[in-house]
């Protein structure tokens, strides 16, 4: 985003990118400021800096964007890494009035803590103590004599759970994430680096260091060795990705795909697509540091750290670009260094000290503040070996390891376990995760898709099982939803779109599928039709007529009524008498045994058609009224059954939860009464209309 080419960025469109560098801009704050916005997210939300003397720059902007935004979303990985102040910060983002203070918060937190450790302990299914079991029964004296510890654990996450504006899963919790296995690589300095002290990247300046440096000399060994798999290469500098680059192709022919930031979008597109191509594509993907954002490469299991970072959050990052969900393999991560470097200390403190190349580190940031300038300093003298210095190294490395220890103990008390087991319920996770999985190996969408792309000229050309590359072809229509000039490749299959970035994954909400079921609906092109019985031995009435009703409410998306009541068809068959017969006349009786017929019958004697027609629909139309009035008062009970309690358990957890308020209590109200009005409100809209002709001989 250009703020200086163009002042009325914000109002050119409806979903925005942007950093929070734009936020020291006067012109961009009151461009922003300016628009009505449905959602904020802002990711990596611990780099916004409170303290309750001062704010940041984009602390404040987006303090100033959550005030008129409906619904805001916070995203990070380390929730409490700046320690209780930080997470403090956060919360008051989303709710200032619920947080008005960081005492009233630490006090809370305070207050809550025996509540977590009792859940904790019910959870694990451990013996309480005598302190645990008097609480228990002075918090939920309704449930008294109890044997029934999830319903007891749900009352205490319910009453006492502050999670009801902060969800967390963790890996332990989550669970399925892959192994990671460091592979150590020691190689002798050469002697074009050994007048390099003060750089990070000793290779830096030296022309066509790749020649010399034995790490590029290693990776041709390592790929040779591997000749099936593929791998990542991550290093710093776009200038070291092409002279790896460089040396594998002019010395041995080694094809690479190369990722970095002077490419623009498409031209990484590409790259990255190249790379996964498990069949013609390249088996080494070379990425400057850009690559370690964004960019999901878990179908390889092998990451080459050509380089490390000094800060652990950005070598978490650069893992996390295989170490993901959809990883199905070890992963194996080498880590070439040259003997008495840079490179080495890097390795040592990272691998050594801080743990973070085998397992995920938490609070990358408070390693850096830590550790950091000392690190600095030891870097551009550990050359040689010195004793001094060596023993420094081993120095740092001890009380990393024992900070590490303090600071994951430190987060591991910190989090509230009543917010970890709000986030994480096993038992209806299972029960998602299957109906997921049922989904999953339905075949009706595939077919469903496969007649859409035929009727609206969409070529598919098949790629793999389920797996699909879409084009334009000859379209019947202006354009197809989701589907790009120069086509897309999509599938049905979870476990491929997992693994492969560059493929769309089609579901029921998918963009392509939700906008193309829309076309289809908003096309006139089968709203009526005429058909004829073609079996003469079908016993049917001269005319009937089919008509598709639709059902539907038309109320605010906030109040989600079609929860209750979705959109429904409703389906009624009538004769000339104007009676019903939907029950006789099934509508895959009719599909199977008719077949078009041409209007010409229906122009001989238009006044049959005017005389009939009229009177056979206002017949079907009073039927669906009926249908209506039992649909409408199922949805009604529903929506009293699942909405009516929710004011009534508020009312009662206020009673011991401060977090719930007057307003919570008042919008759930309001809700049930507005959902009610809404259902009430429903309509019918004849969709469509299908007569039905006795054959000549019928």
């Amino acid at each position: 985003i250009d703020l200086e080419e163009d002042d009325a960025t914000f109002s050119s469109g409806q979903l925005f990118i942007c950093p929070l560098s734009l936020a020291p801009s006067d012109l961009a704050t009151a461009e922003i400021l300016c628009e009505d916005w449905d959602v904020l997210v802002v990711d990596e939300a611990h780099h916004l800096t409170w303290t309750p003397e001062s704010q940041d720059d984009g602390y404040r902007l987006v303090d100033s964007l959550a005030q008129i935004t409906p619904s805001v979303l916070l995203l990070t990985a380390t929730p409490e890494q700046l320690g209780v102040e930080g997470h403090y910060a956060r919360l008051r983002l989303l709710d200032p009035e619920r947080y008005p203070t960081l005492e009233n918060f630490v006090a809370e937190q305070s207050a809550y803590r025996p509540y977590a450790e009792l859940s904790g302990a019910i959870a694990a299914g451990d013996d309480l103590s005598s302190e645990q079991a008097e609480l228990l029964a002075n918090a939920l004296p309704d449930l008294a004599g109890s044997d029934d510890p999830k319903r007891i654990l749900n009352a205490l996450i319910d009453r006492f759970g502050p999670g009801r504006a902060l969800y967390r899963n963790t890996r332990q919790g989550v669970a399925g994430f892959p192994k990671r296995i460091p592979e150590i690589v020691e190689l002798d300095i050469p002697a074009v680096y050994e007048d390099v002290t003060d750089d990070l990247h000793p290779h830096h300046g030296v022309h066509n260091w790749a020649e010399a440096d034995p790490r590029a000399a290693w990776i041709v060994d390592l790929l040779a060795e591997h000749k099936n798999e593929k791998f990542v290469l991550i290093t710093h500098s776009v200038d070291t990705v092409l002279e790896l680059e460089r040396f594998l192709w002019e010395r041995h022919g080694i094809s690479v795909s190369v990722f970095h930031e002077h490419m623009d979008m498409v031209e990484r597109d590409r790259a990255a697509a190249f790379f996964a191509d498990q069949d013609q594509g390249a088996r080494l993907l070379i990425c400057s540091e850009i690559g370690s954002e964004g960019r999901n490469f878990q179908f390889a299991s092998h990451l080459v750290l050509f380089d490390l970072p000094l800060n652990p959050e950005l070598l978490e990052q650069r893992i996390g670009r295989l170490d993901r969900i959809g990883q199905t393999e070890t992963i194996k991560i080498h880590l070439p260094h040259l003997e008495h470097t840079w490179t080495e200390l890097l390795m040592r403190w990272h691998h050594e000290g801080l743990d973070g190349v085998e397992h995920s580190l938490k609070g990358g940031y408070a390693y850096m503040d830590k550790f950091g300038e000392t690190v600095r300093g030891l870097g551009p003298v550990c050359h040689g070996g010195d004793t001094k210095v060596l023993k420094e190294i081993e120095a740092l490395i001890a009380e990393s390891k024992t900070f590490r220890n303090e600071l994951e103990l430190k987060l591991g008390q910190g989090q509230d376990r009543l917010i970890a087991l709000n986030s994480f319920r096993e038992e209806d996770s299972k029960e998602l995760v299957s109906q997921i999985a049922q989904q999953d190996t339905d075949r009706t969408l595939d077919g469903f898709m496969n007649r859409v792309f035929d009727h609206f000229g969409v070529t598919v050309e098949d790629i793999d099982e389920r797996t699909f590359h879409l084009s334009p072809g000859q379209l019947f229509t202006d354009s197809f939803p989701g589907l790009p000039d120069e086509g897309t490749v999509v599938t049905c299959d979870r476990a491929k779109a997992l693994g492969r970035e560059d493929i769309g994954f089609l579901t029921w909400d998918h963009p392509m599928v939700r906008g193309s079921i829309d076309l289809m609906l908003s096309s006139e092109k089968g709203n009526s039709t005429i058909v004829v019985w073609k079996d003469s031995a079908i016993e049917s009435p001269p005319v009937l007529i089919e008509a598709i009703y639709v059902l539907e409410s038309v109320a605010p998306s906030r109040l989600h009524v079609d929860r209750f009541l979705p959109p429904t068809p409703l389906r009624v068959v009538v004769d000339m008498q104007g009676e019903d017969c939907s029950a006789d006349f099934s509508h895959s009786l009719i599909n199977k045994h008719c077949g078009d017929e041409e209007t010409f019958r229906l122009k001989q004697n238009p006044e049959l058609l005017k005389a009939l027609v009229p009177e056979m629909l206002k017949s079907a139309r009073g039927f669906s009224r009926g249908q209506k009035s039992v649909l409408l008062q199922s949805a009604m009970q529903e929506a009293h059954a699942r909405l009516d309690g929710e004011a009534t358990r508020l009312k009662e957890l206020q009673k011991v939860n401060p977090n719930v308020r007057e307003q919570e209590i008042k919008l759930a109200e309001n809700v049930i009464a507005d959902v009610t009005r809404y259902i009430a409100k429903a309509h019918l809209r004849l969709d469509s209309v299908r007569l039905i002709l006795r054959g000549p001989g019928g």
